[in-house]
């Protein structure tokens, strides 16, 4: 949804041009060239030819009256339709992260709309640690829409919702899977932790797994690269719903990964490259991490990342504006980017409202 905003611009081009094309403009028979700011015209009538220099005056202003008004009626239509669109993209998670625009759109002879911007939290807006790169995208010529989408632009959004304590889950027995052949148990996490069992004996479990820092990504020209900095606080639970806190454990992981747009769908698979884990913390003494390691490692390979993969196989609805639609959109992977190029079919009913 964040990705709707750096649309509109690029949407509300669309829009014009396609309100100019039913705008009704004095009948006249010649050549007739719209740019931007510029009205070029030549009559064909050879009788009218010699006096083209004295009239192309008010034949101008009669054709920028007419397409000004077009073009100003489509603007109108398009805030109305914005003004009744929200302003805040409301996440997956339940919260409010904005794209803050950081130039005004730039306008050249054959484009319009190039913008730069990046995501913030509604909560708690601050920088990132990390700062842009520069790339280059050339917008591509055969399609109506290039996005490009660089590192910082990601990241910031990983950021918004890092800074914003979005980044964190309670995990509890209850939604580990009855055919696991582990369940978060004192007991049984014994076979891991042999003085676990003994200090509390048959309690159950919750672990607050959360980020530790921004996870990161990196695009190239062969995959999507995520790292993941992460902890897990293991917790004993009283019969009272009160938790007595056990150990921390820091993770390290990094990914890997392919994405590609399929029917309209933004679509991704991610596999693990690496997984180490350290005591951050222990209440109940020093352990031996080793088979706490390979579990989580199992546990990732066989459940998370299967489950993940399913959900990204789906896929996401690339976001647009409402009566708009995407066709023949096709992603590139680049150093430091990533290109989604795509042509863009607008309303038949645009002039006259949505």
């Amino acid at each position: 949804m964040c990705v709707f905003f750096l649309l509109v611009s690029q949407l509300m081009s669309v829009w014009i041009v396609n309100t100019l094309k039913t705008t009704e403009l004095p009948e006249f028979r010649g050549e007739l060239d719209i740019g931007i700011g510029t009205i070029d015209f030549a009559l064909s009538n050879i009788l009218f030819q010699p006096f083209e220099s004295e009239f192309s005056g008010h034949i101008s202003d009669v054709l920028r009256q007419k397409i000004c008004q077009a073009t100003e009626q489509a603007i109108v239509d398009l805030e109305r339709h914005l003004q009744e669109s929200s302003g805040t993209d409301k996440s997956y998670f339940g919260s409010s992260v904005n794209l803050f625009k950081l130039t005004h759109p730039h306008v050249v002879a054959n484009t319009y709309g190039t913008q730069k911007g990046e995501f913030y939290s509604s909560s708690s807006p601050s920088e990132p640690l990390f700062s842009p790169s520069a790339f280059d995208m050339q917008p591509a010529e055969n399609y109506t829409l290039s996005l490009a989408a660089s590192d910082f632009f990601v990241n910031s959004a990983a950021y918004a919702y890092f800074s914003s304590g979005l980044l964190q889950i309670n995990i509890k027995d209850d939604v580990i899977p009855k055919s696991s052949p582990i369940h978060l148990n004192t007991s049984q996490f014994g076979i891991f932790i042999p003085q676990l069992c003994t200090l509390y004996p048959d309690m159950e479990m919750q672990v607050l797994l959360y980020a530790r820092e921004t996870p990161l990504f990196s695009f190239s020209s062969a995959e999507v690269d995520v790292h993941v900095t992460a902890a897990a606080k293991f917790s004993a639970v009283k019969h009272d719903r009160t938790l007595i806190p056990l150990f921390r454990v820091d993770v390290d992981s990094s990914f890997n990964g392919n994405s590609q747009i399929d029917n309209i769908h933004l679509t991704a698979a991610f596999n693990i490259n690496n997984l180490t884990l350290t005591l951050g913390s222990s209440k109940i003494g020093d352990f031996n991490k080793g088979p706490l390691e390979k579990l989580l490692k199992m546990a990732m390979s066989t459940v998370v990342l299967p489950k993940l993969n399913a959900y990204l196989k789906i896929g996401v609805p690339l976001p647009t504006l409402h009566g708009f639609s995407f066709s023949n959109a096709e992603m590139f992977l680049r150093n430091g980017f990533v290109l989604i190029v795509t042509d863009v079919e607008a309303p038949r009913d645009m002039p006259s409202g949505l």
